[in-house]
């Protein structure tokens, strides 16, 4: 009767646990059959040939072509301020006024000096000449001729030191009337008209900021820098500008690599020049920068999500028959959003896990499904 008992246990447990097989008297509990072990699932894509451009991504900040502080180059009371503030401006055009009347003064003390002097440069060069026909009459000593000769030199010189200090004077009356160095977008006016300006002040009148053409900063790992420097003594290197939600900005070219890599960040420094003819790109403003180095033709790309990186360098996951995966270091040339180029250790055709690695490990079996086909007709 126990026996009996003991046997409907058995089976009720082995019920309970999912296992069923037919009871054989005398049978081995060893040689009952295992249930297979299904393989893990995931997601899988083809590596494919493409014609693919090589570029490099980055953070960027727009400055502008050319900064200038406009400032005073004389003293004296502003009187005018003739611009709006942040209003486009024309190299040459009038940005403010300063009082003339003192510096008009000092003009005509200059020119009232060289007046003078000239007037002193004639008569001596009357004597000169008289002294010269005394001298054939011998009237004179040579001696006395030469004295004239000085003294006539010496006004010429004077004559010279106050033509220049009247170009001096004009020169500052021109200063009073300040104009645009450069074209540009100008600032917040600094400085109000009824202040008095000097040259030494410790701010600008304005800022002005060319605008067209703009520029743009950004830094790329020191790694990138023979490459870049290789395809830029061939060519232009063309550059893109996007906004961060990834709207286009302008294209512009390379015109900077700077001479020395930062140590502290194993980065170094370029800048990109910009059209910007609709001030697009504005001063302070951040943007993706994307340097576009050469066209690769017949590259093997994949998804970016089908590579990971160990403490070897990268690696994929390939199916092999469809059932077991192959764990396969691959070397990366490029990266973006939609696509990985891989230089060496994939072939195209082969499948590359793009989801569920975290399961898998050299010769895991694997269910593959294959992801869903792009519009282009890519995986």
């Amino acid at each position: 009767m126990k026996k009996k008992i003991s046997l409907v246990l058995l089976v009720a447990a082995a019920a309970g646990a999912g296992i069923w097989y037919k009871w054989l008297p005398g049978a081995d509990a060893k040689t009952a059959p295992k249930p297979a072990k299904a393989g893990a699932t995931v997601l899988v894509a083809l590596a494919e040939r493409r014609d693919m451009p090589l570029e490099l991504h980055a953070l960027g900040t727009v400055q502008p072509m050319n900064t200038v502080a406009v400032r005073t180059q004389v003293e004296g009371r502003l009187v005018g301020i003739d611009f709006e503030e942040g209003q486009l401006v024309r190299q040459g055009q009038v940005l403010a006024r300063i009082d003339p009347l003192p510096l008009q003064a000092q003009v005509r003390a200059a020119a009232a000096r060289r007046a003078a002097d000239s007037a002193l440069l004639a008569n001596a060069e009357q004597e000169l000449r008289r002294h010269q026909e005394m001298l054939a009459g011998g009237f004179i000593s040579a001696q006395a001729l030469e004295a004239k000769r000085a003294q006539l030199a010496l006004l010429k010189a004077n004559v010279d030191a106050d033509q220049a200090q009247l170009d001096i004077a004009q020169l500052q009356l021109g200063y009073a009337t300040i104009r645009a160095p450069i074209g540009g977008r100008v600032g917040a006016r600094l400085v109000d008209a009824g202040n008095v300006v000097r040259p030494g002040d410790a701010g600008p009148l304005v800022q002005i900021h060319q605008m067209s053409p703009a520029a743009v900063s950004f830094t790329l790992s020191a790694e990138q820098l023979p490459a870049i420097r290789a395809q830029q003594a061939s060519r232009p290197l063309p550059v893109l500008a996007a906004s961060r939600d990834g709207q286009p900005l302008g294209q512009g070219s390379l015109t900077l690599i700077d001479h020395q890599i930062d140590q502290a960040s194993a980065t170094a420094h370029f800048k990109a020049s910009f059209a910007n003819r609709g001030e697009t790109l504005w001063p302070g403003q951040f943007v993706n920068i994307t340097l576009q180095l050469a066209i690769r033709s017949g590259a093997i790309v994949i998804p970016p999500s089908a590579v990971q990186a160990g403490a070897t360098g990268r690696y994929v996951y390939v199916v092999k028959g469809g059932k077991q995966v192959e764990r396969r270091s691959v070397t990366l040339l490029a990266s973006d959003a939609e696509w990985a180029i891989v230089g060496d250790g994939l072939q195209a055709g082969e499948s590359v896990v793009i989801d569920g690695q975290q399961k898998l490990d050299e010769g895991t079996k694997v269910q593959a499904i294959m992801a869903p086909a792009r519009k282009d007709g890519a995986s």
